[in-house]
């Protein structure tokens, strides 16, 4: 059986079991050479981890091209990396469990490897696989990489808060691009990506987002998680400028909140209650040039 309970349900409930069985043949037990070669060109990967209190973490790796190299069936050999969140560092030392998510921003091609980390420290780790698979290309906005220098990044130290300032609320109403960590008790930790046009991350209050769920592949691996354990970790990158701004919390699937009118094409929400506010500024050594929005985004009433 390729799915949990989680997912069973979410699929149950969306009407849409025998859609994802017929996509189920995409999730491999291993590398497949597309994979090996998309991997071995990414200079990033965004990771989920899970801390000893429950919560998620999503959090951005870096290193040069070829960092990310296939040793094995199962293995990925995450070596030199150039930037590593100490709190990944931390929740992996204590839970190992992982999951990771590599991107082609230029080409729209992501590819998720969830699995469990091995001989991690803050040069490098392994990653034994339990599940790869590609996703499709939708909601993906272009970005070029324009700059890549290493030596570049100097991180402030991180700034902690229970909630979030003005900034990061004005930071993500300009956000077309986010990351999503999820996980289930026996399954292990996954992370997803979520995009749309600006304000598709709706700030209701300091401690509360609200997010559309568009149509996608129909398995439902996030919100099957999310189903089963409410716990989540948000990552948003700054690409003009390598601030990074993680959240942490629980999350909750809407099925019929009158607000889902206010996102065309939205076929259910999810609000996210914030616990943690995690800021870290100059972390990230790449910088990309925008290109164009996803051209499969319900046009809203203020499209840009």
């Amino acid at each position: 059986m390729p799915f949990h309970e989680g997912e069973l349900a979410v699929q149950q409930q969306a009407g849409v079991e025998a859609a994802a069985q017929r996509v189920s043949g995409a999730l491999k037990h291993g590398f497949e050479p597309a994979a090996t070669e998309f991997l071995r060109s990414r200079p990033f990967a965004i990771a989920s981890s899970i801390a000893p209190s429950g919560r998620l973490w999503a959090s951005l790796i870096t290193g040069p091209p070829g960092f990310l190299t296939v040793t094995g069936p199962q293995t990925l050999n995450l070596n030199p990396i150039s930037t590593l969140d100490s709190q990944l560092l931390q929740n992996l030392h204590t839970n190992p469990t992982m999951g990771l998510l590599t991107l082609d921003l230029s080409a729209r091609r992501r590819l998720r490897v969830n699995g469990y980390a091995e001989n991690v420290t803050e040069q490098g780790m392994q990653l034994q696989v339990q599940q790869v698979f590609f996703n499709c290309p939708k909601y993906l906005q272009t970005r070029y990489l324009i700059s890549n220098d290493h030596a570049r990044a100097t991180p402030a130290p991180a700034e902690s808060a229970s909630h979030l300032s003005s900034a990061q609320q004005d930071w993500i109403a300009h956000t077309d691009t986010f990351f999503i960590a999820t996980a289930h008790p026996k399954k292990g930790a996954d992370i997803s990506h979520r995009g749309g046009f600006p304000e598709v991350l709706q700030v209701v209050n300091p401690n509360q987002l609200l997010f559309p769920d568009y149509k996608g592949n129909n398995m439902f691996q996030s919100f099957g998680n999310i189903a089963v354990n409410p716990q989540v970790g948000l990552l948003i990158i700054d690409f003009d400028h390598g601030h990074t701004l993680q959240l942490t919390g629980k999350a909750e699937l809407l099925w019929d909140d009158p607000r889902q009118q206010q996102f065309n094409g939205a076929q259910r929400l999810v609000k996210v209650t914030i616990e943690q506010v995690r800021e870290i500024r100059h972390v990230c050594p790449l910088r990309w040039q925008f290109g164009e929005f996803s051209p499969v985004i319900p046009p809203q009433l203020s499209a840009p």
